[in-house]
Formats: C-alpha cells, sequence, structure tokens
C-alpha cells in the first residue's frame, strides 16, 4: 500500500512513476527516486510510508489555489482563468482588474454563481468547486497582471496573452551555414573566433546566396576559475562571453597605449603566435591576454572622464548585468565558485571590499562593449540579409552566476540527464540542475523569459536545446547513477506560449531540437504553434535489411521449393528509404553531437566508438555496427537515385555529399542547415558525447575562411544549393 500511495503522490506533483525507453521496455521509477525527487518539489515527507499525509496536504494545496499563478489566453481563442472555490464560497459576488502591461486597466464585476462550474470535487470531507472566470476578449499580446477579489480576500494570476504561432521568416526555403564560432579562423583570428569573424562568416555566406548562419551558445564561462568549457555547460544564459569580444573594436582602443603594447610587445605577439599555431583552441590562453587588455581599456575609461552615460545607461537596461560583474569580481579574489564561498556570500550579500573594484570595472565595462558588438553585429546581418541562429542551452553549471542569483529558480539536488539507450546503456548525467515547475510558475517565468531575452534580442533564429524540456525532463538525484533517473513534468502550454509571445516582440523564429525520444504531445504542440522541428537525415533513413549471399545448396533448395509451391501471394512493395521531410523543420546532414557525413560515410564514427570497447565487446557491435551502416549508406544511395534519377559513386564521397545537399535542397523543409565542415569532407566531429576526448568543444576548423572558396567543389556545391533552394521557394 505504501508503493501504491507514493505512486500517487508523485502524480500529484507531476511526476512520472513510469517511462517506455528508446527500447520499447517499460520503466518504473524506484521508491529511492521517487523520495528525492518528492522532496526536490517540495513535498514533506521521509520514508514511502508517510505519503499518505503528504498526498492529503497536496490535494488540499491544488483545491485550496483559488487562482492558478499563471493562466494561457491565446490570441483567437476565448480565454478564462480557472477558479477553484469552497463549495460553500462558490455564490457570491467578484470583481476582476486586469493591468496590461502598458498600464492600461480593464475591470469587471459578476457573481460567482454565474460561472459555468467544471467540477465539483469533495477534499478531506470539504466540498469544492471548480470553475471557468471568462477573460476580456481581445488582449493584446503581452504580460498582464489579473487580480480576482472575491469576499474578503483577493487573489492574483500573471496572464501571458500569446499569438496563436510563433513567429515565421518571410523567407521560405532558406539556406545557411553552421559552424562553432570558437572553430571559426580567418587570419586575423586568435585561438578562437571573435565577433568580427563571425560578422566576415556572415559577409561570406550572404555572398553565396545563403540566408542564415549558425553557432553554437556563446554564453558566458568562468574562465578566471577554470570553466567547462562546453557551450552547453556556460556559467550564465543571461550574459555572453567576453572571449568572443573584437578587443581592438572597444571603445578607446586606439587611443589606450597600455592595451596595444599588450598585443604589440614581445610577449603578445608570442602568445598570439601560439594560440594560432595551436590545432585545438586554448581557451584560459586567449581569456587570459584579453582579460589583460580590457582591464586596461576599463582603467582607462573610468580615468579618462569621459562620459559615462551610455555605461550607465546599459546597467540600469540590464539590471543584473552589476550584479554580475560583481560576481565575477569575487570569483577573481576568491578563485573558487561561490558554493564555497562564507554563507554571506553565497546569500547574495556583495560587499566592496570583497572585491577589487577594478576587477569589478572589467567586466562590467566588458558586458556594456559586449553589448555594442552584438548591436553591430546583428545590424550587419540585417544589412547583409542574413538571420543569426543561436542556440539556448537546456541548463548551466549549477557553481555559475544564475544559480548563485536565481537559486529558487531550481530544483536543489537534483541533475538533468537521458535515460538508457543503445548509444549510452547507462544514460547520461548533464550535470546542471533542472528548473523547479512550481517555483518557476510562482515567479511568472520571470528567470526563463530573461534568458530567452537574452539570446532574442540578438538572433533571427533560435534554437531551443533539447525543447521536450517544455512538456518534461529526466531527473537524476544527484551523485545517483544517470539510469535511476525519472520524468518530471512541466506546464507545455505555458512555456510554448512564451515562445510564441516573444518570438513575435524580436521577430525570431523558434527551432526546437526534437532528436530522440519525443513525446507525441511535444511533437503535436510544436506543429500546433508553429515551433519548427528538426529533420536529420541519417535518422530518417528506413534501410532494408541486408540480404546475405546465399550458398549454392541454399539456391537449389530455394528453386525446388519454387517449382512446387503454388503462386505466392504478391509482395507488398518496401516503404521508400528516406521519410520525406515534413515543411515545418530545419533539414541537416548532421549536428554538432554527431559525426560530420565524410565520418558517417566511411564508417570513420563506426571505428572512433569500437575503440572504446574491450575487444570481445568491440568484435561483437563493430560487426552488427557495419552491417547497419551499409545498409545505411544503401538505403542513402537509393533515396539519391529516386530524388535525382540517378546514384552517384558510392565510392565518390564528395558526389555523395553534393548529391545529399541537393536532395535536402530540394525538399519541402524552411530551412536548411549545412555543416561548413562537410563542405571539405571532414572527419572530425566537434563534441563525441559521452567521451572524454579532451579535442571536444575545442577543435578548430581545419581550413581559414579566406581558404574556402578556394578548395574544390566548396563554390560549385554551394551555388547548387542557392539555386535549387531559390527554384523550390518559386
Amino acid at each position: 500500500m505504501a508503493r501504491d500511495d507514493l505512486r500517487s503522490l508523485a502524480r500529484l506533483y507531476g511526476v512520472q512513476t513510469v517511462y517506455w525507453g528508446i527500447d520499447g521496455k517499460r520503466h518504473d521509477a524506484a521508491d529511492e527516486a521517487l523520495l528525492g525527487t518528492l522532496r526536490a518539489l517540495g513535498a514533506e515527507l521521509a520514508e514511502p510510508e508517510d505519503a499518505p499525509r503528504a498526498a492529503r496536504c497536496r490535494r488540499q494545496e491544488l483545491w485550496r489555489t483559488v487562482l492558478e499563478p499563471v493562466t494561457v489566453a491565446w490570441q483567437g481563442e476565448k480565454a478564462a482563468a480557472t477558479l477553484r472555490l469552497p463549495a460553500d464560497k462558490a455564490e457570491g459576488a467578484y470583481r476582476l482588474r486586469l493591468e496590461l502591461e502598458d498600464g492600461q486597466v480593464r475591470q469587471s464585476e459578476g457573481r460567482l454563481r454565474d460561472l459555468a462550474a467544471l467540477r465539483r470535487r469533495t477534499v478531506e470531507r470539504a466540498g469544492y468547486v471548480r470553475k471557468a472566470l471568462p477573460l476580456p476578449e481581445a488582449l493584446p499580446a503581452g504580460y498582464h497582471r489579473l487580480e480576482l477579489a472575491a469576499g474578503d480576500a483577493a487573489f492574483r494570476s500573471l496572464v501571458i496573452a500569446a499569438p496563436e504561432r510563433a513567429h515565421a521568416a518571410p523567407e521560405n526555403r532558406a539556406w545557411g551555414l553552421f559552424l562553432p564560432l570558437y572553430a571559426l579562423r580567418t587570419d586575423r583570428s586568435w585561438a578562437a573566433g571573435d565577433l568580427s569573424d563571425l560578422g566576415t562568416l556572415m559577409d561570406w555566406t550572404a555572398r553565396h546566396g545563403g540566408q542564415v548562419v549558425a553557432t553554437l551558445p556563446l554564453l558566458g564561462h568562468l574562465w578566471e576559475i577554470g570553466a567547462d568549457r562546453s557551450p552547453y555547460y556556460p556559467a550564465t544564459r543571461l550574459f555572453f562571453d567576453e572571449l568572443y569580444l573584437d578587443v581592438t573594436k572597444v571603445t578607446g582602443f586606439e587611443r589606450c597605449r597600455e592595451a596595444r603594447e599588450l598585443l604589440d610587445s614581445p610577449a603578445g605577439r608570442a602568445a598570439l603566435r601560439r594560440m594560432r599555431a595551436a590545432r585545438l583552441v586554448d581557451y584560459r590562453a586567449q581569456a587570459e591576454l584579453k582579460g589583460k587588455v580590457l582591464a586596461a581599456l576599463a582603467a582607462a575609461f573610468f580615468a579618462s572622464g569621459a562620459d559615462r552615460g551610455e555605461l550607465e545607461r546599459f546597467a540600469s537596461d540590464n539590471g543584473d548585468a552589476v550584479q554580475y560583474a560583481r560576481f565575477r569580481a569575487v570569483c577573481v579574489r576568491r578563485g573558487k565558485g561561490w558554493p564555497t564561498w562564507p554563507q554571506r556570500l553565497r546569500e547574495g550579500d556583495l560587499r566592496t571590499v570583497d572585491y577589487d573594484e577594478a576587477d569589478f570595472r572589467r567586466f562590467l565595462f566588458a558586458q556594456w562593449q559586449l553589448g555594442r558588438q552584438l548591436g553591430e553585429l546583428s545590424e550587419r546581418a540585417r544589412r547583409a540579409g542574413v538571420r543569426w541562429y543561436l542556440d539556448l542551452p537546456l541548463g548551466c553549471d549549477p557553481g555559475g552566476f544564475d544559480g548563485w542569483r536565481w537559486p529558487e529558480a531550481f530544483a536543489e539536488g537534483m541533475s538533468v540527464g537521458s535515460p538508457p539507450d543503445d548509444f549510452q546503456p547507462g544514460g547520461q548525467d548533464w550535470g546542471f540542475a533542472p528548473l523547479h515547475p512550481r517555483r518557476l510558475r510562482d515567479s511568472g517565468y520571470a528567470y526563463f523569459i530573461r534568458a530567452l531575452r537574452c539570446q532574442l534580442a540578438r538572433a533571427g533564429m533560435l534554437r531551443i536545446d533539447h525543447v521536450m524540456g517544455i512538456c518534461r525532463l529526466y531527473w537524476i538525484a544527484r551523485g545517483a547513477p544517470a539510469g535511476s533517473g525519472l520524468y518530471v513534468r512541466y506546464p507545455m502550454d505555458e512555456l510554448a506560449a512564451i515562445l510564441c509571445l516573444e518570438s513575435h516582440r524580436h521577430e525570431a523564429v523558434i527551432v526546437g531540437e526534437d532528436l530522440g525520444t519525443v513525446p507525441d504531445a511535444v511533437r503535436r504542440c510544436l506543429r500546433k504553434r508553429r515551433i519548427m522541428g528538426m529533420y536529420v537525415l541519417p535518422f530518417e533513413l528506413r534501410p532494408q535489411p541486408l540480404e546475405e549471399k546465399p550458398d549454392e545448396q541454399a539456391k537449389a533448395q530455394d528453386a525446388a521449393k519454387a517449382e512446387s509451391a503454388e503462386a505466392p501471394p504478391p509482395r507488398q512493395p518496401p516503404p521508400p528509404p528516406l521519410r520525406e521531410p515534413p515543411e515545418d523543420v530545419a533539414v541537416s546532414l548532421n549536428t554538432h553531437d554527431l559525426p560530420t557525413f565524410a565520418a558517417f560515410w566511411s564508417g570513420a564514427d563506426v571505428d572512433a566508438q569500437a575503440s572504446r570497447l574491450d575487444d570481445e565487446q568491440a568484435d561483437e557491435q563493430d560487426d552488427e555496427q557495419c552491417r547497419r551502416r551499409r545498409a545505411l549508406r544503401a538505403a542513402l544511395l537509393q533515396a539519391v537515385a529516386d530524388d535525382a534519377g540517378e546514384a552517384p559513386d558510392g565510392d565518390d564521397a564528395r558526389a555523395v555529399l553534393a548529391a545529399c545537399l541537393r536532395l535536402l535542397a530540394r525538399s519541402p523543409g524552411r530551412l536548411l542547415l549545412v555543416n561548413l565542415e562537410d563542405l571539405w569532407l571532414e572527419r572530425r566531429q566537434q563534441n563525441r558525447p559521452g567521451c572524454d576526448d579532451r579535442s571536444n568543444w575545442r577543435r578548430k576548423a581545419r581550413h581559414s575562411l579566406e581558404e574556402l572558396d578556394g578548395l574544390a567543389g566548396v563554390a560549385g556545391i554551394l551555388a547548387d544549393v542557392a539555386e535549387l533552394r531559390r527554384a523550390a521557394r518559386r
């Protein structure tokens, strides 16, 4: 009984007690996992036997919540707030006051008894009724404040009035290029590419007819204390990384002798030569040198008596910018992340004695300059007719700024990951804390909206990493095996409404990364709300089983059977070798986490995976993987032949690549993304998930941008893609 009660309690908190894995098998949540997750969500229980009492408390809590903290009003649909009222208080008068985002106020009044009753329920011997409170029609898009006064009590809710569908780009059948900014090389790059290099790539893409340039997240890291280099594990989702500043374009650089000498000195020139010559990005070296240059520039700016009005306006418009600069300055002083700080500092009380003023000024100055350069880059993209496609990671380092500044937004003691699958039999633990669904709602999604706006203020397109997170996330107790996790649900309608509203406000297209095991409800939501999904060609192949070549005896036996048997039933035609892309998707050959096209076609990724196993496992898996890869290659060649009328020579990887890109260019997918590294048949991928590879997130592109037009086949492939996309638009 205790076990059943625990599962009933879990459902009251939106915790799934069962999920079906990618292997089709049922996975039941263990009691220990349920207990830890429920405690993190606010349930008061120590043992499974406490579940009945906790469930009673939870039911009472839910039914005593008269007005939900958040209400969605989709434009074009009749909207209503849900009321839960004690049965003996569901008759009297009420007053409704709705303060719109622009300050206008709409008011109405009525009697509760006249509202439509949706459900009646007895909870702990007390009667309740759920009613629908109609909201004013034709609400403008925005975040509005609803207040309901009934009797001597008042209740409040945030009303998200959102367009029915996300913003759609005016250009259809667009195409563009993808490359991580850290990997981008030009003749002027340091260790990693910077924002000026990115602008050069935008211009180069536009010259070749492209409309989109896609990068990985560019968010802030704590390089001063040895940050994780993964773009998907930043210290913050609210600020960009000064690592990508072009310091030669920072305010005052030409007048600052100290800053110029840092780069022109023998030591500075030697450091630049080492960074440029290295095969892998040296983040610490670049961050250290740029930090010294920015320190000199900030000191000169504050000492010059120059007008600080623009900087002060930036700090005022970006409320957390000053706190972020202080936080970073304390990190420099203490040399460690905030979880190790004294209690006063951990709780957010930072004073001038806790950090060096010069460090504080440097970080604030750097964020101001990032704002300027990002704005100039966005304008450069607009002039070139290019949309900048940015990426919002699912989470961030719990020891970073966001966990310190917004601790209430995260679930303590929990981590996000994914359940076991064929690639990672033990599951994955990504190391960052999940957002707390209830506290997120109670705050009016303040943190989530800020994180979105940080990106959308610059991006013409935004990819939402692991978009399944708007529906559910796989939670793991900190320190527990990844395979022991379970799924926790999120308010999908509310999160989708915020995505739609913010996309229209910033005229940005939203792309949801929906690869892997995705609940049907998520894909239905994406389609309904015009949030683009993703279509990665190798995942969409339908390989036919490869028939082993029969020996002579088997042939004779088959012939004898054929002569004696009656006419066989007609054979059903096999399914097409490739599922055609729907319209509302971004199509591509791979992603940063997948093998490049050349590695996929040659099987180099299979060899790399086998090298991580022992001999017996490697032999067994290698045979199976090689068989599957042969089937995928055959399906791909057949799909290309069906599309173009003929198949390329399978031994000519470049010809197959060109044929695949032509196939995708002719497809109805709204966006085609071409991995720049595929154009020279790069075999090394940027990230190998689950592999502690020192080159992950560090590998520079083999060729500089200036070299690309001279590479065999590059210009021709891009010209074909551009023409086919134009034809598809027509």
